[in-house]
């Protein structure tokens, strides 16, 4: 029973080790303007995700120094296809500081995608 429960611990953590990102971008793309309170949106298509499973996510939403200023959690519906596709996003205010931002999508604490932009 050990061995078994060993065996699909490691099997799992292979599968998620397996995710990749197909292709992301961001909409917009370029700068964002806070006094307009954009909203951007990191959209991002996973590949080689464990089929008939969830898969938990995030996105850091870090400033020019580096800080991550918003995250997000989620986890995704169960996957049924081999590119899955999904997205975090976040709405800036003018309390958020100018500056060339970074945005990251992590299955747990490992980087999928990066993506930057400038807010202004």
């Amino acid at each position: 029973m050990a061995a078994f429960f060993a065996w699909r611990v490691r099997s799992e953590r292979l599968a998620l080790a397996a995710i990749s990102v197909a292709e992301s971008r961001l909409d917009p793309a370029g700068s964002l303007s806070r006094s307009s309170n954009p909203e951007l949106t990191l959209n991002a298509v996973l590949a080689h995700a464990p089929r008939e499973r969830q898969v938990e996510l995030s996105c850091d939403f870090k400033d020019q120094s580096g800080t991550v200023r918003h995250q997000k959690h989620w986890e995704t519906r169960t996957i049924d296809r081999e590119l899955w596709p999904t997205h975090c996003r976040q709405r800036f205010t003018t309390s958020d500081a100018a500056g060339l931002w970074s945005v990251t999508m992590k299955q747990k604490e490992r980087p999928l995608t990066t993506a930057r932009f400038r807010l202004e």
